[in-house]
């Protein structure tokens, strides 16, 4: 592959990270949980960084249910979520909005 096509593709590449984490955060309201589906090899990647740099985050993972074979990433920490779909191999990410229970 030329130098140009690799560095185009990686500049699409960047775009479509920045639009999925854009259209995701467009609806997001802290302690919301996301998930990031993600192939193991991916997940393993994911682990040895928050091992090796020590991040403190929530991180939660476990056998997609839906996708056999694959692994979800749990989170309610949006910073720590932004940096997986930035820096990490993903396949999709979902959020579900926390239950809120106004007292009048």
């Amino acid at each position: 592959m030329e130098w140009e096509e690799i560095k185009r593709d990686s500049e699409a590449l960047k775009k479509v990270k920045e639009r999925v984490f854009d259209n995701m955060t467009a609806d997001y309201k802290p302690g919301d949980t996301i998930y990031i589906l993600m192939e193991p090899d991916a997940a393993e990647g994911l682990v040895e960084d928050w091992f090796t740099h020590g991040y403190e985050c929530d991180m939660r993972l476990k056998k997609s249910e839906k996708n056999p074979g694959k692994v979800v990433m749990i989170t309610t920490d949006m910073m720590w979520a932004s940096r997986v779909i930035r820096w990490h191999k993903y396949l999709k990410v979902t959020y579900r909005k926390e239950v809120r229970h106004d007292v009048a």
